[in-house]
């Protein structure tokens, strides 16, 4: 039997229509930001229209009419600016602008309707109080007022005593209420989720009575993000490193003196990237000999090949992996502080060579040589 494969008859367009298709996108989501901007600041025009009519009233209306169009005018600007700086850099615009703007939005959300949030989630309990009320009654001619005893219902909540943001995450510190457990308070995690359109939510328990619900409220990691390059000055510490962004879209900091860290994924996932963020990061230390890399690459190189400047001792057989874990083992009882980053993979017993050959060393006046036995 033949198998015979039939080319796709799928029209493809041809690339003045894809531009022009592309131009045509671009100007919709132009215009759509262009509203959402004008519909989010419309306290601004609030505020135009105001200052225009207390200029009328102040300096009549040709003046407040001409007023009116430098204000509106300078309204208009500042929305056109904001929508273009998002479209040519969404990353300074979110973490200045859009940003900000947003966690305040989460954090007054969450204190204006907290009430009822605890009410329809089942975090409150209906009781009743007795209070006095003044009733008016007529007697006679004359009136009179007359205190009664009557039972009112109402809802007690828990204490919502701190709400904070940190990136991405909504955070709610809730001190729990009479005859409330923190357990209860986790069991309604998930339905905070959801009252809040988060993506995820956890419960975290601070001390025996407050707890902490933390609503994850954007997926960050969703979105690519360029990787910026730091220099030495931006290092506080070189035994703490940026590694990367966590899911709240705060910094992700690592710390590799004093710490070992075991990096564990299947083939592909993305087991070298932690690595070689650590290792860029620490790129600017390494010129002023504040940091020396030693690399154990078991892949014959594949994987440290592309950094081997980086590295004091580099080593890819299992024979040179033993010597540069000797000398390590030395310079680390010479210096009591080594920065050491290893790259561990695994290997099979038919990929060891007959014969190790002689590592690569890599000398320098303030590192240490290795200089493997052959």
């Amino acid at each position: 039997m033949a198998i015979v494969a039939i080319p796709s008859r799928r029209w493809t367009a041809p690339p003045v229509l894809a531009d022009i298709w592309h131009g045509i996108r671009l100007v919709g989501v132009a215009l759509a930001r262009l509203g959402k901007g004008f519909w989010t600041t419309k306290w601004l025009f609030i505020a135009c229209d105001a200052s225009w009519l207390a200029s009328c009233w102040l300096l009549g209306i040709e003046r407040g009419v001409r007023l009116m169009g430098w204000i509106f005018g300078a309204y208009a600007v500042v929305v056109v600016l904001g929508v273009v700086w998002s479209l040519a850099n969404p990353f300074t615009f979110d973490r200045f602008v859009a940003g900000p703007w947003r966690r305040w939005h989460w954090r007054r959300w969450a204190r204006k309707n907290w009430g009822e949030l605890a009410r329809e989630c089942g975090l409150s309990v209906q009781r009743t109080r007795v209070e006095k009320v003044t009733r008016k009654i007529r007697v006679g001619d004359h009136t009179e007022y007359v205190r009664e005893p009557r039972e009112v219902k109402h809802w007690v909540a828990p204490y919502l005593s701190r709400v904070e943001t940190r990136g991405d995450l909504l955070v709610l510190r809730i001190r729990a209420r009479i005859g409330q457990t923190l357990e209860e308070i986790e069991a309604a995690v998930p339905a905070l989720q959801v009252a809040a359109a988060a993506t995820s939510g956890r419960c975290v328990f601070v001390s025996e009575c407050q707890v902490e619900v933390q609503l994850m409220m954007r997926n960050t990691l969703a979105s690519g993000r360029e990787a910026s390059i730091l220099r030495r000055e931006d290092l506080d510490f070189v035994g703490i490193v940026p590694a990367g962004r966590t899911q709240a879209g705060t910094t992700w900091r690592l710390q590799v003196i004093g710490r070992h860290t075991l990096i564990v994924g299947a083939s592909g996932s993305g087991k070298g990237s932690p690595m070689w963020s650590v290792v860029g990061n620490l790129a600017p230390a390494v010129p002023t000999g504040e940091v020396q890399l030693w690399g154990i690459d078991l892949k014959h190189g594949l994987e440290l090949s592309m950094g081997k400047d980086l590295f004091c001792c580099m080593a890819t057989t299992p024979a040179q992996a033993l010597e540069v874990l000797r000398q390590l083992r030395q310079v680390s009882r010479a210096c009591m502080s080594p920065a050491l980053v290893t790259r561990c993979t695994s290997w099979s017993s038919t990929s060891w060579p007959c014969s190790p050959p002689t590592a690569r060393p890599r000398p320098s006046r303030s590192r240490p040589v290795c200089s493997p036995r052959s």
